[in-house]
């Protein structure tokens, strides 16, 4: 049987890390943390410092801290303690105390660590068996019984907090409980012990004080055996997860994913590339299997129906997809990014000019250069008949009364928007180039027929548009 020493030594090389590299110790001053500071001290991590979070909860912490302080500079180790605001934090985000000491204390190790910094924790065999049983209670999917990973992210729920660049390693995954007992007695180490751990009332305490030990009376390797079933899960949530990842890259868009598409996806596949369209959009924070659920349903459902997520993002079936959209209490629903635009004169001098989020050049030309070649079908260039302008061109979004020639006659603009499933939020930023309220062109779509170049045309329009800010980008 290997040594506590020999697995924490083979999980930092399998995590690529040296005893130069600098890693950051979450240090409580329990067992489990001093056990992981006084290994990576004896095994020469010089690169090692120690941080105590100091919650602002207990009166105790205080000491804690000065102990922590104290273990640290008898062995010339790198320490610092952080002060965060759990119970302030809690209030004010409608959080659970233990939840937003974790959120907190996560990031307030990964400031500590810096960019692209390591985080170590104390997590052991006994926290994954106890992780495994908690999330198997709440009802958790294959994800959440895959338990903690040796190497991952750092994960909190909340966007902003993860976008710190942080890793989180648990040395001590494999090793069990009385190998720390052991290691601390054989070092004559102490350690502080945390009353709260010791509170029912926290069900990961009931997990580990109640329903573990009574698991242990049929089966007193229990441990080991819902390690192994996490590890086992971990392998085919992993291929689920690719299998996720690829089918995603194929089915999103933007803001929005298709529906159709999705429908044809396993049920397995199909809700974790949800969740994926989720965690892009909105975050996971407060977001369960019922949520992603509801997106699942509007799959199915009419166009226009709406589901709400935790924090108020709004979800809406539309036409072949589903689009993600504002928050409903701010009314966001428009995918507006500048100053609304209305109109302005068309211009034809072969020149750039603006045109809300877009720019625009057009030039009027003789049709007999046209003739000798076929007219390309380009989205955003078009050539048109200038024989039938009755006025004076505008490019401008869209007007009551607009109609756009189909075929031999007319149709109302609104009908042909809607025909073409042109998401209703979408249809007042299309930008037209209208005679009147005849439109010429859709911009991005198609033209009326009335403006199609014909053997007999004398005169064209070339014009072409683009995205404002893309051309920038360019520059």
């Amino acid at each position: 049987m290997r040594t506590i020493s020999e697995l924490v030594k083979e999980a930092m090389d399998r995590c690529g890390i040296t005893r130069t590299d600098p890693v950051t110790v979450g240090f409580s001053g329990g067992r489990d943390s001093v056990c992981l500071v006084h290994l990576l001290y004896k095994l020469g991590y010089t690169g090692m410092q120690a941080v105590y979070v100091h919650h602002g909860l207990r009166s105790e912490a205080d000491g804690e801290a000065l102990w922590t302080r104290r273990f640290c500079d008898e062995r010339g180790i790198r320490y610092s303690c952080v002060r965060i605001g759990t119970a302030e934090y809690a209030a004010a985000n409608g959080l659970s105390t233990e939840e937003a000491a974790r959120i907190l204390r996560y990031q307030a190790l990964g400031e500590a660590a810096g960019v692209h910094g390591v985080i170590l924790t104390a997590h052991h065999a006994e926290d994954q068996a106890e992780t495994l049983l908690l999330h198997l209670m709440r009802g958790s999917g294959l994800t959440g019984l895959t338990g903690m990973r040796e190497d991952s992210r750092m994960d909190t729920g909340f966007p902003a907090l993860d976008q710190i660049p942080c890793r989180v390693i648990r040395p001590l995954l494999e090793a069990g409980r009385g190998q720390i007992e052991e290691y601390l007695q054989e070092n004559g180490l102490s350690w502080l012990e945390d009353d709260s751990n010791n509170d029912t009332g926290y069900t990961r305490n009931w997990i580990r004080s109640e329903l573990i030990p009574l698991m242990r009376q049929q089966n007193p390797a229990v441990t080991q055996a819902l390690c192994r079933t996490a590890e086992l899960l971990r392998a085919d949530e992993d291929h689920l997860q690719k299998e996720a990842e690829q089918a995603y890259r194929t089915v999103a868009w933007k803001n929005a994913i298709r529906s159709d598409a999705l429908t044809r996806l396993p049920e397995a596949v199909r809700r974790r590339v949800l969740r994926l369209f989720a965690s892009d959009t909105c975050g996971l924070h407060d977001v369960g299997e019922v949520h992603i659920r509801q997106l699942e349903k509007l799959c199915e459902a009419e166009t226009g129906t709406e589901t709400v997520f935790p924090g108020g993002r709004v979800f809406r079936k539309e036409y072949g997809r589903i689009a993600a959209l504002g928050a409903k209490e701010t009314d966001q629903y428009s995918a507006k990014t500048a100053e609304p635009f209305t109109g302005t004169e068309l211009l034809a001098d072969g020149l750039w000019h603006p045109a809300g989020d877009y720019e625009y050049r057009a030039e009027s030309a003789d049709a007999e250069s046209l003739k000798q070649r076929q007219i390309p079908d380009m989205p955003y260039t078009k050539w048109l008949n200038c024989d039938k302008v009755k006025s004076r061109l505008w490019i401008r979004t869209r007007l009551p009364g607009d109609r756009i020639a189909i075929g031999s006659g007319h149709k109302k603009l609104q009908d042909v928007m809607v025909d073409a499933k042109i998401p209703e939020r979408e249809r007042d930023q299309i930008l037209l180039i209208a005679d009147g309220q005849d439109i010429l062109w859709i911009v991005g779509g198609r033209i009326s027929a009335d403006s199609y170049v014909r053997p007999d045309t004398k005169r064209v329009l070339q014009i072409e548009c683009r995205k404002r800010q893309e051309e920038e980008d360019k520059r």
